[in-house]
């Protein structure tokens, strides 16, 4: 596990990475911590480089729910911990996609329970990515992550929230890696993921800020894909 602990107090900062290592040798788990002395310092670095954040709310300059929004600017899907002194400064947690909170002093007993979550959150995570072998090596794309899949002659490229990768492939090797039923084909060029659809249109549809063809006999199935995954919203 790759962990970021971003806090002003020096001692609560030591205090957690000693629990996290108690915690690690426990379950004989591998980790690497790393600490920040303030937000600015920790956004200014971030680069989708960790599994877990734990953040403390009250810092100086910039608190912890402005750095959070930061954060989910850069990534959305990290595993986000507030720590507080009060535990109602952490209600709002979910408007940044904060797990849960840690009330100080943070115990260890505390601690342990927040990273059973969080464990069985990162598993399931992982579970939903898939290996894209591209020209300069290897990456592990979470399928929640992906925009859209163009095939260009015998390559794809993956459209993702971190850019484009291009590796070989064909679209049912696509199928057989995406075990997901958001996943769908719009035409033969196209494997669309149905998060991300704003609108579908004659002989289009748009995909995060992409308009792409949709086949006349395919239009029905993403119309009623895309209906059933809103709730019947459209």
């Amino acid at each position: 596990m790759r962990i970021a602990i971003v806090e002003d107090d020096y001692k609560a900062s030591k205090s957690l990475r000693n629990m996290l290592e108690k915690y690690a040798h426990e379950k004989d788990i591998k980790i690497n911590i790393n600490e920040f002395d303030g937000a600015i310092s920790f956004i200014n670095s971030f680069k989708s480089n960790f599994d877990i954040i734990f953040m403390d709310i009250n810092m100086p300059v910039m608190n912890g729910m402005d750095a959070a929004k930061e954060l989910r600017k850069i990534d959305e899907n990290v595993i986000l911990y507030f720590i507080t002194n009060m535990a109602q400064y952490a209600i709002n947690g979910y408007e940044v996609g904060a797990i849960d909170f840690l009330v100080k002093p943070v115990t260890y007993y505390q601690l342990k329970l927040k990273l059973e979550k969080a464990l069985m959150e990162l598993k399931r995570k992982d579970n939903d990515k898939i290996v894209v072998v591209h020209k300069n090596g290897m990456l592990r794309i979470s399928t929640h992550d992906i925009y859209f899949i163009e095939v260009l002659g015998h390559h794809l490229c993956y459209h993702t929230i971190k850019g484009n990768f291009t590796s070989y492939g064909t679209l049912k090797e696509v199928f057989n890696k995406i075990q997901d039923p958001l996943f769908l084909q719009c035409n033969r060029c196209y494997v669309i993921n149905l998060r991300y659809v704003n609108e579908i249109n004659d002989q289009t549809v748009r995909v995060e800020n992409d308009t792409l063809q949709i086949s006349r006999n395919r239009k029905a199935t993403v119309i009623r894909a895309l209906s059933e995954y809103m709730g019947g919203k459209i």
